[in-house]
């Protein structure tokens, strides 16, 4: 059985408006895919945004069983804002692919682009009510599913705007992957 070992950290995020923040995330793999030892979801502290963006250096440390290729491992995110009253708004979803493993077993950057579902309407009156709406009040559209966030087949029916962008420093570092027929470089 190969093995794939990913070693990192959630590094911080720039880009976004607000104040303070926090992420959620998960690795996520296909049904050939075990997560053998390693935390594959967790959630960030929240940190203040600065001029620098938002650090978080949150450790990620996944050790997976696979019998295929299919399925490779992602990286969904859930960035989420919180007011000055503890109150949580979606700030921003994204996903990412986890890099090949590379040969001297170097940690590789990964730049996760953040988008969040918008109001629309066909009706401009009805679209200008719900953006002051949304700007007097907050709360930004959520998705019911989280699944369209890693799944592109349904995400082209939504409206989005981009969010912000997200840094993740990884070490991808794989073992017995010629059983399933792969060879890295």
């Amino acid at each position: 059985m190969a093995e794939l070992h990913i070693l990192g950290d959630i590094e911080g995020a720039t880009g976004f408006k607000g104040h303070s923040f926090f992420c959620t995330f998960e690795v996520l793999a296909g049904s050939q895919w075990t997560l053998v030892e390693g935390s594959a979801s967790g959630s960030t502290h929240i940190m203040q945004n600065s001029h620098d963006g938002i650090v978080w250096s949150m450790p990620l440390d996944c050790h997976f069983a696979f019998s295929s290729a299919q399925g490779w491992p992602r990286l969904a995110l859930h960035i989420w804002e919180v007011d000055s009253y503890g109150r949580k708004d979606l700030a921003g979803y994204g996903v990412g692919f986890i890099p090949m493993p590379v040969a001297d077993h170097s940690p590789q950057r990964l730049t996760v682009n953040t988008w969040k579902p918008t109001y629309w309407n066909p009706s401009f009156p009805v679209r200008m009510y719900l953006q002051l709406r949304q700007a007097v009040m907050g709360g930004n559209p959520v998705l019911r599913d989280d699944s369209l966030v890693h799944q592109n087949d349904q995400r082209f029916k939504l409206y989005t705007i981009s969010s912000g962008d997200v840094t993740v420093k990884l070490t991808v570092v794989s073992r017995n992957a010629a059983h399933v027929g792969l060879k890295f470089r």
